[in-house]
């Protein structure tokens, strides 16, 4: 079965949602951002842009001993996805944990990047 780009941001997105969910204290995720990284010795730039992979009834439950489940808020949406700048058929999938950034660029099954940490502070 063939994958489309979409559906493989969004399985990338959720994997490192689930690997690097985190809070931040005093500091708020950019909208967007514009990265310059290194990868295999060239500098690539990363436009990026903040992506909800939560689904719009999404409810987040805790689990307290007195209580039970609880609902609590959410926190900050810290996901992104984007493209690498003058490479059109790559898509970037990516995930901020505290102030750095840990992401996966594909251009397909057999050209995948893994990205970071990159500090975004």
């Amino acid at each position: 079965m063939q994958r489309t780009n979409s559906s493989r941001c969004r399985q990338a997105l959720a994997l490192a949602a689930l690997l690097f969910a985190s809070s931040f204290s005093g500091w708020s995720a950019p909208d967007n951002m514009t990265l310059i990284v290194t990868v295999s010795g060239t500098n690539k730039t990363l436009v990026l842009h903040r992506y909800s992979i939560r689904s719009a009834d999404f409810k987040l439950y805790l689990w307290s001993s007195t209580g039970g489940y609880v609902l609590t808020n959410a926190p900050e949406v810290t996901t992104y996805r984007g493209s690498i700048s003058n490479e059109p058929n790559f898509i970037v999938c990516g995930s901020l944990r505290g102030n750095s950034l840990y992401a996966i660029a594909t251009e397909g099954k057999n050209n995948v990047w893994s990205i970071g940490p990159v500090d975004v502070s």
